[in-house]
Order: structure tokens, then sequence, then C-alpha cells
């Protein structure tokens, strides 16, 4: 009698048995040869990867924002103070100029210009978009894809505490990292300069005309009370006509306190709108700034071992689970090839048996 074969049991029992913290221990050192080698490897490749990369150099600057709103600043830094926010004054706040930097239309502007440096005995000269190797099928695709770079290359922020706006910018070169920040730092004082010249002029119209209005209305206040000192030369023993004395008298101190107020600003306002002192103080100019970033060639070495150690742990688990999968299909498959041995050498006894004819 035919004893049945005890491996497929054997390998249905182990198949059904609970993995266990031991398996996994035998798996990882079955393949520890991978398990070590591919982390090192991968450490390797980071650590050349790092090191064959080309440096980049940042440059910083600083500025603080000088208020130039005459009496509105004043009141917005006194009630600053104690915590109270004024409103106006927009064009003073720092981080409009902070988002100004890393705008579009300042960043397009500095695609397109040229600069010119030297650099490891070389000379360079071109455009931002030519030196930063940037094409594009069209001119306008180009300068999409230089701003989209330079944004990644500038960075403003405001201290808030001090209201300092700092701005960095980064490149391959040096001396182009403070140039381009040089030429941004231009930018916005120009900016604020035809800022402030245009609210001038719109304020210094505004108050020309209303200045006109004033000087109509005190006139005709002056003439009121002239017209009735003339008509009432003895009014002291008449009630009615010291109160309407006073009355004409206060209309023309009021209309002198507007009169002089708009006179003042208007004369403020012709002052503004020709001055170009800036209103920015420089605090940490960018020349001489540039410092070459790190290039973090240990944290890229670790980081790549450990993604070398979890690609090789899991190619260990993977090759463990085909070489499971065919030790539980072995005697499957012996079965087979003795089945298809035995059909293919009764087949070939039929043909030979066969007679001739």
């Amino acid at each position: 009698m035919t004893q049945p074969d005890p491996r497929p049991a054997a390998a249905a029992d182990e198949a059904a048995r609970d993995v266990t913290l031991l398996d996994l221990v035998n798996v990882v050192l079955r393949y520890r040869r991978s398990i070590v080698l591919l982390p090192l490897l991968a450490m390797a490749l980071g650590v050349a990867m790092s090191l064959s990369s080309p440096r980049s150099y940042r440059a910083d600057g600083a500025f603080l924002l000088q208020g130039a709103g005459g009496e509105q600043s004043s009141v917005a830094g006194l009630a600053a103070q104690f915590g109270v926010s004024v409103p106006g004054g927009g064009s003073d706040v720092p981080q409009l100029y902070a988002d100004l930097l890393v705008s579009r239309r300042f960043l397009g502007r500095v695609a397109g210009q040229r600069f010119e440096f030297s650099a490891a005995g070389q000379r360079h000269r071109g455009t931002l978009a030519q030196l930063l190797r940037v094409e594009g099928r069209s001119a306008a695709e180009t300068q999409r894809k230089a701003v989209k770079l330079l944004r990644g290359a500038v960075s403003a922020k405001v201290n808030p505490i001090t209201g300092v706006v700092g701005l960095s910018v980064t490149t391959p070169w040096p001396a182009l990292s403070e140039q381009v920040a040089q030429r941004l730092l231009e930018m916005v004082t120009e900016f604020n300069l035809s800022t402030r010249q245009s609210q001038a002029a719109s304020e210094r119209r505004f108050t020309q005309a209303r200045l006109a209005d004033a000087a109509r209305e005190l006139r005709a206040a002056e003439n009121a009370l002239q017209d009735f000192m003339l008509s009432n030369r003895r009014f002291e023993n008449a009630p009615q006509l010291m109160m309407r004395r006073e009355r004409l008298a206060r209309d023309v101190t009021e209309h002198q306190a507007v009169y002089a107020m708009l006179a003042q600003a208007y004369e403020r306002a012709r002052i503004d709108e020709v001055r170009d002192t800036p209103v920015l103080t420089l605090i940490e100019g960018p020349a001489g700034s540039a410092l070459p970033l790190p290039r973090e060639t240990l944290v890229r070495g670790i980081l790549m071992g450990l993604l070398g150690l979890v690609l090789a742990i899991g190619l260990a688990f993977w090759r463990e689970a085909l070489r499971t999968s065919r030790e539980r299909q072995a005697p499957e498959l012996r079965e087979f090839m003795r089945l298809k041995d035995e059909a293919l050498g009764g087949l070939g006894r039929r043909r030979r048996a066969a007679p001739v004819s």
C-alpha cells in the first residue's frame, strides 16, 4: 500500500503558522549582505551627488521703512504703542514692500535685465534668464520660467517687532546674488518715490481745488461781517444784533481755520510732489554679503542610506516571499511533472504500437 507524501501536509502546516518575530529576524539574517551593502551604496551615491552638485551663494540685505505720512504717521505710531491700529497709511506697511520684492512685476523686470560679473577667472554677461539658462519656445514662456525660478531664489520677510524687511537672493555665483539683491533694493526705492510723488500730486490737486473753495467761503464770511458792521455802527445795546455779530465773527474764525489748514496741506503736498529723498533706510547692503550655502552632504548621505535600507529590507522580504512560494508549490510541481511524463510516455508507446499500413 502506497504511503501518502507527508511534505505537502508539512508545507500546509507551515503556511498556516503565524509569522513570528524570529521569522523576521531570520529573513534579515538570510539576506544580511544585501541589507548592508545596498544602504552603503545608496549613502555613497548621496554623498557623491552632493559633492558634485554646484554650490549656491546667498546674498542678504535689509532695510527699514521710515514713515513719511506726516501727522498721520505720528498718530499711527503713537496709537501703536497702546495696541491700537489706526487705518490708513497702507503704503507704509513693511509687508507691502516684502510682497513687492517677490512679486511678478519686480521679478519679471529683474529677469530681463543684463548683469556682468567675473567668477572663477571667467567673465559672465547677459540677462538673468540667459545666465541661469532659462529657455522657452517664446519670449513670454522664457519670462514665465525665469520668474518661476526667481520665486524660489528670492525671499523676503518682515521682522514683526522692528519692522525691518530682510531680503535674500540665492544664485550659483556670489557676485550675481549681490547684484540681483542690489537691483531689487533700488527698484523698491524707485517704486516708493514714484508712488509717494504720485500720491502727493493727487493730494496737491485736490487740496488746491478745496483751498480755492475755502478762500471764497472765507471771503463771503468776511464780507457778511463787514456789511453788518457798516450797517450797525452801534449795536452794543441790542441783544439781537450782538448775537448776530458774534455768529458772523464765529463763521469768519472757522473759515479762517479751515483755510489755514488747507494752505498748510497744499504747501506740504507741493513739497512732497518734488521730493526725491528716499524714505527707505538701508540697514545692511548686499555688497560683500554673499556666502556659500552648505551642501548638507552628511544629511543627504544619511537620508539616502535610510532610503537604501528601506529598499533592501523590502527586497529581502520580497525574495523570501518568492522562495516560500516556490517551496509551497514544489510538491504540486513534482506531481505535475510526473503525470506529464506518464502521459507523454503512454502516448509515445501507442504511436510505436500502431501498425504501419
